[in-house]
């Protein structure tokens, strides 16, 4: 199974969904998968370990206004963070692994029958194209960092052939979006693509959004990998797959 490995690349691990749903159970699932690769790759003498997690980790520590860096204090309130965190952790007790702490990922995944339509702009896009309409579920001034997923695909692969110094990177594009205007932009995006234009339903502002937060990535950038592609291209990706899935797609 390791022959001719030079990095091991450990992602596995139970979703949010499930992982909200099985407790501890799940937490429990996430930390011994890392644990199997991470030990896999030390018996066979891999160093060149990344390990995935998410830039949900630092929970409450995240504030408007702030700028969340790798510095920033780990304080995770999600089950599905916590589990990360503690794969984080032994990861680092068993090796020297490269930590990427992943924002908000957005492109089309590569088969319709994956779960993870429970990703914000994978849900969006799956409701404009089979709807022809966006239904939010809160009233979409919060910010989230997204980050194009062939930015992810790249960063990983270039850090798996040639290593990166030991270490947590937030791997993210580094500027906030709320997630009303990330609706608007799929709803103009399939305007385009399809030639209707598609309402948005759901809670409506009562105030301004509060000031966003950013995810600091000098880190990673001083290193030499940086997030390029844009939020237009993935959405774009994303809903040209649910077209051409149309039929496969449940909501």
């Amino acid at each position: 199974m390791f022959e001719d490995v030079t990095a091991v690349v450990a992602l596995a691990g139970p979703n949010e969904v499930e992982v909200a749903r099985a407790g501890d159970e799940a937490i429990e699932a996430t930390v011994a998968v890392t644990r199997n690769a991470v030990t896999g790759a030390a018996e066979h003498s891999i160093s060149n370990v990344i390990y995935l997690s998410t830039f949900h980790v630092y929970g409450s520590s995240v504030r408007p206004g702030e700028i969340i860096t790798e510095d920033t204090p780990a304080q995770p309130e999600h089950p599905y963070s916590r589990a990360r965190l503690a794969a984080e952790e032994i990861a680092q007790e068993l090796s020297d692994p490269v930590i990427f702490r992943l924002t908000n990922s957005v492109g089309a995944p590569s088969h319709p029958d994956i779960e993870r339509w429970t990703l914000l702009v994978n849900d969006l896009c799956r409701h404009v194209v089979r709807d022809g309409k966006i239904v939010l579920k809160s009233d979409g001034t919060q910010w989230r960092d997204f980050v194009p997923l062939s930015d992810v695909v790249r960063i990983v692969a270039d850090v798996s052939l040639d290593a990166l110094r030991p270490g947590i990177y937030n791997l993210a594009s580094g500027r906030s979006t709320t997630v009303r205007h990330v609706a608007e932009m799929i709803r103009d995006h399939a305007k385009s693509l399809l030639g209707e234009q598609a309402t948005i339903e759901g809670p409506v502002p009562n105030a301004e959004p509060s000031q966003p937060y950013t995810v600091g990535v000098d880190k990673l950038a001083a290193a030499g990998h940086r997030a390029t592609g844009t939020l237009d291209d993935a959405i774009d990706e994303t809903l040209r797959f649910c077209v051409e899935w149309k039929d496969a797609l449940t909501v």
